[in-house]
């Protein structure tokens, strides 16, 4: 739709006036002038108005091949070296199928205003000019599919601008509040939640960065500052733990939180197998005895008599141990699958919280990274973190 709104535009420009004078000359691959068509590459035709006329001075250019090259009108045309030649207004070129190949704007000779060129893959080049001279220091560089670069004119590298905090964009996602940016060809992105877990407490800063320019950008969360407002009004700052430094945290409340869990299981296992049992035996009785005396003498007769009873009770228990060997094999069984089943419940989340942390790392052109990183929490009222991308700050502040 472009090409075609630029060779429409410019086929009712182009009409030319019966009465022009037509004259033919030939360049060589260089733009060169040569006598001969044998050695050219490429052939004008000039169309030069009566002098009486107001009619502009026109040109079209064509491969030797008898393809249009390009059209545009002039001020004057040099045959010997074409750099020299001065032309004017909106002059289009053309690739061989056709397609423009660039839209260029001159004032008496010179470029000013926009400049579009276009590459045979899709690209479009987008430059500036005032009277000849470049108005930016980069050309803007773009795709098909919408991804955007600034490119230096000078080192043809990457050009990156600061990314003023003015910028800065909010947008909600599920009641969550996002800051972002949109610079450089990046959308950067960043919320910060406070997170009390298992393995600490954190200002937890999760982080998305969309790589919408045509070029891949380094990411290095080591470049991750941050600082606190104290209560006192002081600025401090703030340590942003590291993949390693956050993952040994994980690791060592694992550890402990293993080694309470195998002792568990330890005393459980010494005592698979064995059950106890208690039997009671209660006894009584009474027992009583009887005794008689009697006498003689000169004097008269004596008797006496002697009577007791005792009683007797008590109890007895007996505790027996048995073993059961299968019991004691199912029982250390069903241990061994819940330390199973914890050890892969600790992993998975050593493994969740290892990929979802963000490491050093490269995102190509269309491509997104999210993650995020831990920031130590002091009393405070605000946070202030910063990302540092291909050497811009992009500046986040949270209140707490």
């Amino acid at each position: 739709m472009l090409v075609f709104a630029f060779t429409n535009l410019y086929a009712q420009k182009g009409k030319t006036s019966v009465k022009s004078k037509i004259d033919t000359v030939f360049y060589d691959k260089n733009w060169k002038g040569v006598g001969v068509k044998d050695f050219a590459e490429y052939y004008r035709v000039i169309y030069l108005p009566p002098l009486s006329s107001n009619e502009p001075k026109r040109f079209k250019d064509y491969y030797i091949t008898g393809e249009l090259q390009a059209e545009g009108c002039f001020v004057s045309i040099d045959k010997s070296d074409d750099s020299k030649s001065r032309l004017d207004g909106e002059v289009y070129g053309y690739f061989k199928n056709g397609l423009v190949q660039h839209r260029s704007n001159y004032k008496n000779g010179v470029r000013d205003g926009e400049h579009l060129y276009f590459t045979e893959d899709g690209l479009c080049v987008q430059d500036y000019y005032d009277n000849g001279v470049p108005r930016f220091p980069y050309v803007i560089v773009s795709s098909a599919d919408g991804r955007v670069s600034k490119i230096n004119r000078i080192d043809s590298r990457p050009y990156m601008e600061d990314a003023d905090p003015k910028d800065r964009q909010t947008f909600y996602d599920n009641g969550a509040v996002w800051q972002y940016y949109q610079k450089n060809g990046l959308t950067v992105a960043l919320n910060c939640t406070y997170v009390k877990e298992d393995y600490g407490k954190w200002n937890q800063c999760r982080i998305i960065i969309r790589n919408n320019s045509l070029h891949p950008i380094e990411f290095n969360p080591g470049l991750i500052t941050a600082l606190y407002l104290s209560n006192r009004g002081e600025l401090n700052t703030e340590k942003v733990l590291s993949a390693d430094e956050y993952m040994r945290k994980v690791r060592r409340i694992q550890n402990l939180s293993a080694v309470a869990t195998g002792i568990s299981a330890g005393l459980s296992n010494s005592n698979a197998g064995y059950s106890t049992s208690t039997s009671t035996t209660s006894y009584s009785g009474s027992s009583s005895s009887n005794a008689y005396m009697s006498s003689y003498g000169n004097k008269g007769y004596s008797y006496g008599s002697a009577y007791g009873t005792s009683y007797y009770s008590g109890s007895e228990t007996t505790r027996t141990v048995t073993y059961d060997a299968a019991a004691a094999a199912q029982q250390r069984a069903l241990t061994q699958q819940r330390l199973a089943d914890y050890d892969y419940s600790q992993k998975a989340a050593y493994q969740r919280r290892s990929e979802g942390y963000l490491r050093r790392t490269t995102i190509n052109p269309g491509d997104e990274l999210v993650g995020y990183v831990n920031v130590e929490r002091s009393k405070g009222s605000r946070i202030d973190v910063n990302l540092n991308i291909s050497g811009v700050n992009y500046e986040f502040s949270w209140s707490y």
